[in-house]
């Protein structure tokens, strides 16, 4: 596994799309709840792949709020209520939990391509947003993730008999 950060300035759409949903909202001030991040108004076709989770002070309590649909072909499971941290492998769960903190402590949105090397053979890589939500203006209550593959990318995934990215 890879991840290397991307700058904001060098996102696309659709997630320069959600970026702006989440700014236009005050997600730069940290003055997002997340009863003001209307996912209504995001493109539909990141639904899918989008992630939210419940911070919590204990980084073990976190859990998915939402977990989309595509995200369980990609993973073979639901997680939703679930701990991000149960996920496999365990060096992508590991990578998650720094990911979160690093999100909590420093309370700004950030990007990153990631990349796995599949059972297959091939190499996966897709681009993933983060955006922190606060409840109270001060701390971080959520991260909304919103994991963009290339359409092509999620034919390979969607052939039958694939299996999940991360094996069967």
């Amino acid at each position: 596994m890879f991840r290397k950060r991307l700058p904001l300035s060098d996102l696309t759409a659709p997630l320069t799309d959600v970026l702006d949903h989440w700014r236009a909202r005050g997600g730069e001030d940290l003055a997002c709840p997340w009863s003001q991040f209307d996912m209504h108004f995001l493109p539909p076709r990141v639904l899918p792949t989008t992630l939210v989770i419940d911070v919590f002070d204990d980084v073990n309590a976190n859990k998915y709020r939402f977990w989309g649909s595509k995200m369980t072909l990609i993973h073979g499971k639901d997680m939703t209520g679930r701990s991000p941290y149960d996920l496999s492998p365990r060096e992508l769960a590991e990578d998650l939990r720094k990911q979160h903190l690093e999100i909590r402590e420093n309370r700004a949105a950030c990007a990153h391509v990631l990349g796995f090397a599949l059972e297959s053979g091939l190499t996966q890589t897709h681009t993933i947003l983060r955006l922190p939500l606060s409840d109270d203006g001060r701390s971080v209550s959520h991260i909304v993730g919103v994991v963009w593959y290339s359409p092509e990318a999620l034919k390979r995934l969607e052939k039958k008999g694939l299996g999940s990215l991360f094996g069967p």
